[in-house]
């Protein structure tokens, strides 16, 4: 616990780690020995931020030119149930009415 404590106050005190290992070698008889498992960092694969915003902002122009050409056709249709209701209204009119 004593060499954890010193080695906490070595950090605090804005050493650097081989400024520490000889400070604790000359404080302490025995020696702790480093195994590093690992010969190299394995960093995250690069991820291409900018590709993935360009595909992205392409899928959607792609999914807002196909919903304005639904809405589009949605108001063509609407425009010619109207059209169709008029002329059905006039026509009733039309029959109804004694000339």
């Amino acid at each position: 616990m004593e060499v954890l404590q010193r080695i906490t106050a070595l950090y605090d005190s804005d050493r650097e780690t081989i400024e520490i290992r000889k400070t604790l070698d000359d404080e302490y008889a025995f020696e702790v020995e480093e195994i590093n498992e690992y010969d190299t960092t394995t960093y995250p694969p690069a991820y291409d931020v900018s590709g993935k915003l360009d595909e992205y902002q392409q899928r959607q122009e792609d999914f807002n030119k196909q919903l304005l050409e639904q809405l589009n056709q949605q108001q063509k249709y609407i425009v010619k149930l109207v059209e169709r209701s008029n002329e059905d209204v006039k026509e009733l009119k039309r029959l109804i009415s004694p000339e």
